[in-house]
C-alpha cells in the first residue's frame, strides 16, 4: 500500500478507536433511564386496565339492554296478546314498539358515552316487561265476564273501564294501572255474583221479599177460621134457632079443664 494511503487508513482507525467511547457515552447519555422506561411501562399498563374497565361496563349495558329489548318483542308475538280483539291487540303492540323506541335511544346514548352504564341500568329498573302479561290476562278475564252479563248493563259498565284503564298499560308505567284494573275488575264479578244469584224460595207466612208479613196465613188460619167459625154459627145458630124458637113459635099451651 502506498505510504500515504497507509498513513490516512492509520489516522481514520486512531480517530475511530478515539471517538467509539464518545458516541457511547453520548448514546447513553441521551438515553432514558431503565427506571425511567418501567415507570412509563406502569402508567401505560394502569390506563390500559382502567379504559379495559371501563369498556366492560359499557358492553354489560348494552347487553341489558338488548335483553330488556328482546323481552319486549316475545311479548308482542305471543299468542295471549295476538288472540285479543284487533283493538285491544292494536293498542299494546303500539305501546310495545314505543317502550322499544325508548330502548334503541338509550343503547345509542351509551354506545356514544352520553349515558353511564350506571345510568342505564338505573333507566332499566323502571321497565317492567311482565306488566303487559298482566295486562292480557285482566283484558281475557274481562271478556269472559262480559259473555256471561251480556243482560246486566251495571257490570258491563264496570267491565268497560276495566278495559279502557288496562289498555293505558306500558312497560315503564302499567303497575298502578294493573293493580286498579285488577281491583275494578273483582268489583265488577262480585257485583255480577250477586244481580245473578237465585232469589230464595219463600214460605207462605213470607211476602215476596222473603219476609215475615205479621199475618197467620197458613195452617193456624185455617183452624182458626174453620173451627172457630163452625161451632160458633152451628151451635149458636142451632141452639138459639131451634130451642128458642120452637117453644115461642107454638105460642102458650091450652088449659085443660077438669071433667066433672
Amino acid at each position: 500500500m502506498h505510504p500515504i494511503r497507509r498513513t490516512a487508513a492509520a489516522v481514520i482507525a486512531a480517530a475511530a478507536l478515539a471517538t467509539a467511547p464518545l458516541a457511547h457515552a453520548e448514546a447513553a447519555a441521551h438515553a432514558k433511564p431503565h427506571g425511567v422506561h418501567a415507570s412509563h411501562g406502569d402508567k401505560a399498563g394502569g390506563k390500559s386496565g382502567k379504559s379495559g374497565k371501563a369498556a366492560a361496563r359499557v358492553r354489560a349495558a348494552l347487553k341489558q339492554v338488548a335483553v330488556k329489548d328482546r323481552a319486549l318483542a316475545r311479548v308482542a308475538r305471543s299468542k295471549g296478546l295476538t288472540a285479543l280483539p284487533a283493538e285491544q291487540s292494536s293498542v299494546l303492540v303500539a305501546s310495545v314498539a314505543a317502550d322499544r323506541a325508548a330502548l334503541a335511544e338509550l343503547r345509542a346514548a351509551v354506545t356514544a358515552g352520553t349515558t353511564t352504564p350506571r345510568g342505564a341500568r338505573a333507566a332499566l329498573k323502571a321497565y317492567r316487561v311482565e306488566s303487559y302479561l298482566q295486562a292480557v290476562a285482566i283484558l281475557r278475564d274481562a271478556a269472559e265476564l262480559a259473555d256471561l252479563a251480556v243482560d246486566l248493563p251495571e257490570v258491563l259498565d264496570l267491565v268497560e273501564g276495566v278495559v279502557d284503564g288496562v289498555l293505558g298499560v306500558t312497560s315503564t308505567g302499567g303497575r298502578t294501572l294493573v293493580r286498579t284494573a285488577h281491583a275494578d275488575l273483582e268489583d265488577a264479578w262480585a257485583l255480577y255474583e250477586e244481580l245473578s244469584a237465585e232469589p230464595e224460595e219463600c214460605t207462605v207466612d213470607e211476602t215476596e221479599d222473603c219476609t215475615d208479613d205479621g199475618g197467620d196465613d197458613g195452617t193456624e188460619d185455617g183452624d182458626d177460621s174453620g173451627t172457630d167459625g163452625g161451632t160458633d154459627g152451628g151451635t149458636d145458630g142451632g141452639d138459639d134457632g131451634g130451642t128458642d124458637g120452637g117453644t115461642d113459635g107454638g105460642g102458650d099451651t091450652p088449659e085443660v079443664e077438669p071433667v066433672g
